[in-house]
């Protein structure tokens, strides 16, 4: 999980500076709880907790499908007040996601998800609402809302990785349970 925070410069592009790694750093914090380091989990989910915003399809947001782990690091760290203020911000992100059309920034030089302009950008965006929005019910403790709204993300998307992530935590199965 450490060598996942920095890439290697072999790769010969590295992660972008406002790019969010909660996902990363809640996993660390979880890592090195079990390995009996709560002074090392707790920097990392602080880390995490204090992720804001993140930068995806070539721009800024305030908010993205890491704000679910950056909201459970919080809660991992006993700073409810923080959880609460970061889902609050989640939920009104996701009702201007909702109202806004979806556009390509022509101008950008390197766009990792859209190849030729062929994506269906709108059903993208409406895909993302979903995941968000399965992640907000999974927050609020709706278990059953959030799989059923992240099975409908899915049978849309079948590779989105939140969504299978989110999957995997509903189900109560970890990553590396998964995977086995």
């Amino acid at each position: 999980l450490e060598a996942a925070l920095r890439p290697p410069s072999t790769l010969g592009e590295g992660r972008h500076l406002m790019a969010n790694c909660s996902h990363l750093l809640l996993a660390l914090g979880d890592a090195l709880t079990a390995d009996g380091d709560p002074t090392r989990a707790a920097a990392a989910w602080t880390r995490a907790a204090e992720s804001a915003g993140d930068f995806q399809s070539m721009s800024t947001s305030p908010c993205s499908e890491m704000t679910y782990y950056s909201v459970l690091s919080a809660r991992r760290l006993g700073d409810d007040d923080a959880a609460r203020v970061q889902l609050a911000q989640l939920e009104q992100f996701v009702e201007e996601l909702r109202g806004t059309p979806a556009s390509v920034d022509y101008f950008a030089t390197s766009l990792p998800t859209l190849l030729l302009f062929t994506d269906d950008l709108d059903a993208r965006r409406a895909t993302t609402a979903l995941i968000l929005d399965a992640q907000i019910a999974a927050l609020h403790g709706q278990a059953q809302r959030a799989g059923e709204l992240v099975e409908e993300a899915l049978r849309r998307e079948p590779h989105r990785v939140r969504a299978l992530d989110l999957r995997r935590a509903l189900a109560g199965r970890s990553y590396a349970d998964a995977i086995r």
